[in-house]
């Protein structure tokens, strides 16, 4: 535990692998020094996050689009599937059966 300060943050270890985006944002969540960090409400503006959130809405349509697409295909969702618990069914299941 006393080598945590004194000693650089840790660093991905490859980064040629990930984005600089991703790279900027892990160095900026690590830095040591409280005075030095960035506060939460800070990071969540960093462009990383912010181009998640516009591509959460980007999938959460093309899933839509897709469930549609399978309804209209005439597949429908499989039956829930036995759920049991220390080897007995489990009696408050969340699925409810068709």
């Amino acid at each position: 535990l006393f080598q945590i300060p004194r000693n650089p943050p840790p660093t991905l270890s490859h980064p040629e692998v990930f984005s600089s985006q991703l790279s900027d944002f892990i160095s900026e969540c690590l830095v040591k020094d409280m005075n030095q960090r960035p506060f939460a409400r800070e990071l969540l503006e960093h462009p990383l996050l912010l181009a998640v959130n516009n591509f959460e809405d980007k999938i959460r349509k093309e899933l839509h689009a897709e469930i549609k697409r399978q309804r209209a295909d005439g597949r429908t969702s499989r039956a829930p599937e036995a759920t049991t618990k220390r080897g007995k069914l489990k009696s408050h299941r969340k699925a409810k059966p068709e």
